[in-house]
């Protein structure tokens, strides 16, 4: 599956960019968050994720449910407007995973039939090292990688067919 990215066309110069989340849509996410993990004991740990994510313990997991749609819904015109102005439509809004030490998520490219343009909204963290970020290792249209360490209330924008 690797290889049908390279047949898509790219949409932006690099394939990734990191911008602010709007603050709004941060406030939503982190107050819901933040509700989770008061209850960290009784959330679910994701299902599903054992090809992609390599950990101790699978990531736990914040179900959001109308809050997903409602944020995917507003930041559809960002997301068009990112790619050049194209005419996106919404297809997956995931809750949220909360990696804990020693988690890996693969390299990959997603589905070309419904992952082309995305975002990865970075909503919180505790690091054991502040000095020692988590990064997303992003590959960019030429090949070259990069990692990319995302502060709270960032976003990376990127074309997730592609890289």
């Amino acid at each position: 599956m690797y290889y049908i990215g390279r047949y898509l066309p790219p949409f932006t110069d690099v394939g990734f960019q990191v911008v602010q989340t709007p603050p709004h849509i941060h406030a939503k996410l982190k107050a819901a968050v933040d509700k989770a993990v008061a209850q960290w004991d009784s959330l679910p740990f994701e299902q599903g994720v054992s090809d992609s994510i390599y950990a101790f313990e699978s990531p736990k997991f914040v179900f959001l449910h109308d809050l997903a749609w409602e944020v995917i819904r507003e930041m559809l015109p960002l997301h068009e407007a990112w790619a050049g102005g194209i005419k996106l439509r919404p297809t997956s809004a995931y809750g949220v995973r909360l990696y804990q030490n020693g988690s890996t998520i693969v390299m990959h490219n997603d589905k070309p039939q419904t992952h082309v343009i995305s975002s990865i909204i970075h909503i919180a963290h505790q690091y054991d090292d502040d000095n020692e970020p988590w990064p997303i290792h992003i590959e960019d249209h030429d090949g070259n990688l990069h990692a990319v360490a995302l502060e709270e209330g960032q976003m990376l924008f990127y074309e997730s067919a592609k890289c």
